[in-house]
């Protein structure tokens, strides 16, 4: 037994344990065309959105990307696109071990670092969640850097990344369960809807489900999480960037005849020396001009500012101001 070899990692081993793109196309034609036909889809638009829900695990640095044969197969047989292989298990304690580490969110969507010794660490009670989730699925590789030796890791899929941030924003909102059910599509109408009024109405009382259990120390980067969370989760129905790097806006979202700019700022803590306005944020919005990109785009272009006071616990002095 000694003699073993371990080909997790092999890239000549990398597709096998999961469907390439040329396999999926020569294997499953009369499927994928019955899909496309019931969802009133081309039968590249439905491959286009299997690739895009299913695709990209990767098991070697370099390797092709594969499906993964539960949720393709299940989506084939139901003829219906849903989040399978999610709702085969929910990953509860890798989910608290996230919230108690305090996890750098944005990290899981720009993609972790982790030193390739690392990546074998299958303790299910180490401090770092990280080669556990790349162990059980939830990340996968997607790059390689041969001199740090370290693998960048990040979500496979839409299927994966949606369900697992929409699992870790509960995991915030323990007195909400069915928060989710309710507020994010709720929140997607009222940006159809053209209402950033009532968005914002809902996103203060989403911010008002604070458990009493987060600690006054912790109340910002709780705020930075949950808004983080809900913004990457809108990402499904419309464009949405989420706290992108220094320099741009908090979040962006675009619908097909709208674009949305906002910038939050955080008061209430010792060190602020004259109280924040929403005023201060738009006037960031515009000092940088965050809307710059989005002028040629011939569509609505509306700026939102708003405060978070972390010792009152509530998101208020909303602006709001259409260019």
């Amino acid at each position: 037994m000694n003699q073993l070899r371990d080909i997790s990692m092999d890239k000549a081993f990398a597709g096998s344990c999961g469907i390439t793109e040329p396999e999926l196309t020569a294997a499953f034609e009369p499927e994928i065309l019955g899909l496309a036909e019931e969802q009133k889809m081309t039968p590249e638009e439905a491959l286009a959105e299997m690739r895009k829900r299913y695709n990209g695990y990767r098991f070697a640095p370099g390797a092709e990307p594969v499906y993964n044969p539960f949720s393709v197969l299940s989506t084939l047989v139901s003829q219906t696109f849903g989040y399978y292989w999610f709702q085969t298990g929910t990953p509860t304690f890798l989910i608290k071990q996230i919230k108690n580490a305090r996890f750098n969110m944005p990290d899981f969507t720009n993609g972790v670092s982790i030193p390739a010794q690392s990546i074998y660490d299958y303790r299910a009670k180490g401090d770092n969640p990280v080669p556990l989730l790349y162990q059980t699925g939830y990340l996968t590789i997607k790059d390689y850097d041969p001199r740090l030796m370290e693998y960048i890791l990040g979500f496979p899929n839409e299927e994966v990344k949606y369900a697992f941030l929409n699992e870790i924003l509960n995991a915030y909102l323990p007195k909400a369960p069915n928060l989710w059910g309710l507020s994010v599509g709720d929140f997607v109408k009222d940006l159809w809807k053209r209402d950033i009024d009532a968005f914002m109405t809902r996103l203060k009382s989403l911010i008002a489900s604070m458990p009493y259990g987060v600690k006054s120390e912790e109340t910002e980067n709780w705020f930075q999480t949950v808004v983080y969370l809900l913004f990457v989760l809108l990402g499904q129905f419309v464009q949405a960037e989420a706290h992108s790097h220094k320099g741009r806006a908090d979040a962006v979202v675009i619908t097909d005849d709208s674009v949305y700019v906002f910038e939050f700022k955080i008061t209430g803590g010792k060190s602020d020396k004259a109280e924040k306005t929403g005023q201060d944020a738009l006037k960031q919005i515009e000092e940088k001009d965050y809307m710059a990109p989005y002028r040629a785009s011939g569509k609505r272009l509306v700026k939102i500012g708003a405060v978070y006071n972390t010792m009152e616990r509530e998101l208020d002095k909303i602006k709001i101001q259409e260019e």
